[in-house]
């Protein structure tokens, strides 16, 4: 799956996760969004190595009157988004962890997409699958650190 390790680079600069994404295949991904009433929709998503060590992250706040309808769903398929297109631009697929279970549904057509965010989702996922390796759903705050991780830094994206 992975052709070398990050722990043989140095510092961590855009240059050198650029130069890092050039050596694989496929990244591992945890994205998480998430809604704050008054303050708005934070999304993040983070990739990290074989060895868990966090390569690259990135993070936004929301501000489209339709998402709010859809509150931290938003976020959370903004993440997943925005990762995608960090992997086309590197041309690299990514494995997609996430703790809401919407995102993988509505990009497998499992789920239909009945509202403006899911709509947008699906039709930004067709157009990015090639992308996708798979989606692993782990459970919200149940101690994963790297899931852990991404919510702190989703909820944070707004302030």
């Amino acid at each position: 799956m992975f052709k070398s390790s990050w722990s043989t680079m140095s510092a961590i600069t855009p240059d050198s996760v650029k130069q890092w994404a050039k050596t694989v295949d496929i990244v591992i991904i945890y994205t998480d969004g998430s809604y704050r009433e008054n303050i708005g929709i934070g999304w993040a998503y983070i990739i990290t190595s074989e060895d868990e060590e966090v390569i690259h992250s990135q993070s936004g706040c929301i501000n489209n009157k339709e998402a709010y309808k859809s509150r931290q769903i938003a976020g959370e398929c903004a993440a997943v988004m925005n990762a995608l297109c960090w992997c086309k631009e590197n041309k690299v697929k990514a494995i997609i962890y996430h703790d809401y279970i919407g995102v993988e549904k509505w990009a497998t057509g499992e789920w239909k997409a009945n509202k403006y965010v899911s709509q947008k989702y699906k039709d930004f996922i067709y157009n990015h699958k090639q992308q996708i390796k798979k989606f692993i759903h782990v459970k919200a705050h149940s101690g994963n650190r790297l899931n852990d991780l991404v919510d702190s830094l989703a909820k944070k994206a707004c302030n």
